[in-house]
């Protein structure tokens, strides 16, 4: 893997974890370094941090605080 990707990713130890649980992206970095965007989108859906996953959770949030009034 390139320095600059592994430094990349050790600047946020929830990336190394993801790393470790789908280490099918060790290979392909280590390969591919210009993938590191793609590593980055995948790791956001898995997670639900994408910007369609945080409204969903906002919407539902609000629902609940509707409910509860």
């Amino acid at each position: 893997m390139r320095h600059a990707v592994f430094y990349e990713l050790m600047r946020n130890p929830s990336y190394l974890a993801y790393l470790r649980y789908h280490p099918k992206w060790y290979k392909l970095l280590y390969r591919h370094p210009e993938m590191i965007k793609d590593f980055y989108d995948e790791y956001k859906v898995v997670n639900k941090l994408t910007l369609n996953d945080k409204i969903d959770k906002m919407s539902l949030l609000l629902q609940m605080m509707e409910m509860m009034m």
